[in-house]
């Protein structure tokens, strides 16, 4: 094969810098997929199936949700069968993510988004969350079929997003033991996802995002949180 040949194939190229390269059957059987029905979907989607707001059921409940083809679900279900997130955790290792992501995005990158604040989500969890909350939904990021949930990442202000502790202004104050945030978010990552992390403000706070609490809100209502120290 040459070097040219090499780079239409994200596999071939990691093998030739890889050679061991861990899970290539994993990585092999995604290429296959996505070369034979992936990147057929990926353009439909691109060219007609942009996802759209509904803001109220018929009944005029507002409920605020984010409709997506059916093609564009088949897709996004079939990188977390693969592994995107389980195996991080399972693994304990960024490194079969990485290989799925490159493998992945070779073929359509904004697929790629929702993974990566999935995997922001769980790995925060898994690093500063409490044994509760780990136990509570470190499950349900990790699973293995089409129940899986997302995460998301909501951190950015109008301000901007690049330095939280001078841009975030989104309040949050203890509410039993949760918090209540009061604020806007500018852009908010893969916002249909079952679970985020956001950044807040802890009412009182110095300046700076020093003691933070690390916040994962729950059907954008519940809010639980586990504190993170200064520097974490």
């Amino acid at each position: 094969m040459t070097s040219f040949d090499a780079l239409r194939s994200p596999l071939s190229f990691l093998q030739s810098r890889i050679p061991n390269i861990s899970h290539r059957e994993v990585l092999g059987a995604e290429e296959n997929w996505w070369k034979s029905e992936g990147l057929a979907i990926s353009d439909a989607i691109d060219r007609a199936g942009t996802p759209w707001l509904r803001m109220f059921e018929r009944l005029g409940k507002r409920v605020d949700e984010v409709l997506y083809p059916r093609e564009y679900q088949t897709m996004l279900r079939r990188g977390y069968r693969a592994g995107v997130v389980w195996r991080a955790m399972e693994e304990k290792s960024l490194i079969p993510t990485y290989l799925l992501i490159y493998e992945i995005s070779f073929h359509d990158p904004g697929i790629c988004c929702p993974y990566t604040v999935s995997l922001g989500t769980a790995v925060p969890l898994a690093k500063y969350g409490s044994a509760e909350l780990q136990a509570r939904f470190l499950p349900q990021l990790s699973r293995k079929d089409d129940s899986v949930w997302q995460g998301a990442t909501w951190m950015t202000e109008i301000k901007g997003g690049s330095d939280l502790g001078a841009a975030v202004e989104t309040m949050a104050r203890r509410a039993g033991d949760g918090w209540l945030l009061t604020g806007e978010k500018y852009f908010a990552s893969n916002a249909g996802a079952e679970l985020a992390v956001v950044a807040a403000r802890p009412e009182g706070a110095a300046a700076g995002c020093a003691d933070w609490p690390c916040s994962w809100c729950r059907d954008t209502a519940r809010t639980v949180s586990s504190t993170i120290s200064s520097g974490g």
